[in-house]
């Protein structure tokens, strides 16, 4: 759910936003405000309420303050800014009026986006909608710190690191679609199978093996581990079968982050196949997105201490 406040002393204005929002974006709504004093005191009283801000330039500040001044805009701004620092917290604002030139340097110079209003009523909804990727950016580096830098700066690519933005966006807004859960789950394992291809890839570890050369098939410059249940239970410590004998190692994945990728391979097996007629639940993505969050944050620190150990030899 995208939540915007929006604050205006013309209702009909946020009824026209109202009205682009049901034509155009589903599960997105505006809680309107006349004034700035009101509109700022909720912000900074549930600052996590709001994925957006639209702000009219030009507004009563109190509602029996009969003095209309664009430069008020200037005080939310500031305001905004604050809270924002205050609680570790960005989300999109923009300016929605017919005076934003009056505004024009300071808009610039505080990098706050400006739109005409009765003509751009539309850009600015966009505008607020599709920055929700920065938001869910911030929210996921707050909530797993280092992580993301982690992925993309080579511990497995910019393409998971997407995949695991674009997850956690579809968990945050509770999403109930079938096929855009479905769509996600789909995308989960492909992210498991990398870290256990990489595992591969750094070969010995300990005396033995990180995954066993049975379990692995290449070709070209891929590598794609076959077997991964097998793989996940010789890195827990247990015994694996293979094809002439088994293997074992010692440990070096916990055992409960093995279950969870066991769970990883069997409902994605399940829900993730385009055959499936089962869809799971947003309960279901929550599941299988933070356990593969955990085995992401294990596999963050073993090459961290890996390359330690061998920096440091």
């Amino acid at each position: 759910m995208i939540r915007i406040l929006h604050i205006d002393d013309k209702r009909d204005v946020s009824a026209a936003l109202n009205g682009l929002l049901e034509e155009h974006y589903d599960n997105a709504f505006l809680k309107w405000f006349d004034n700035f004093d009101d509109g700022i005191a909720s912000l900074r009283d549930s600052p996590t309420l709001y994925n957006g801000i639209i702000l009219d330039a030009k507004c009563f500040l109190n509602r029996d303050d009969d003095t209309l001044d664009e430069q008020y805009v200037t005080k939310a701004i500031d305001d905004i800014n604050t809270i924002f620092k205050e609680n570790d917290l960005w989300i999109p604002y923009c300016v929605l009026s017919g005076f934003k030139e009056k505004l024009a340097g300071y808009l610039k110079a505080n990098d706050v986006e400006a739109f005409d209003k009765d003509d751009q009523e539309l850009e600015a909804l966009e505008y607020i909608i599709t920055n929700q990727k920065k938001v869910n950016r911030h929210l996921f580096i707050k909530e797993f710190p280092g992580l993301l830098q982690f992925l993309n700066d080579g511990g497995l690519g910019k393409h998971s690191a997407n995949t695991l933005l674009q997850l956690y966006g579809v968990v945050k807004k509770r999403q109930t679609d079938p096929s855009i859960i479905k769509g996600q789950i789909a995308q989960i394992r492909p992210v498991l199978e990398k870290v256990l291809s990489r595992l591969y890839d750094l070969g010995v570890y300990d005396g033995d093996p990180l995954i066993p050369e049975e379990y692995v098939s290449s070709s070209g410059s891929r590598t794609q581990v076959n077997n991964i249940i097998g793989a996940l239970i010789y890195l827990e410590g247990e015994t694996a079968n293979g094809k002439n004998f088994n293997y074992q190692r010692n440990a070096v994945l916990p055992s409960f982050l093995s279950s969870q990728g066991k769970s990883i391979y069997n409902v994605t097996s399940e829900i993730g196949n385009h055959t499936s007629k089962d869809t799971g639940s947003i309960y279901t993505l929550s599941a299988m997105f933070y356990s593969l969050v955990d085995i992401l944050m294990w596999y963050k620190e073993f090459i961290t201490n890996y390359k330690k150990e061998h920096t440091d030899g």
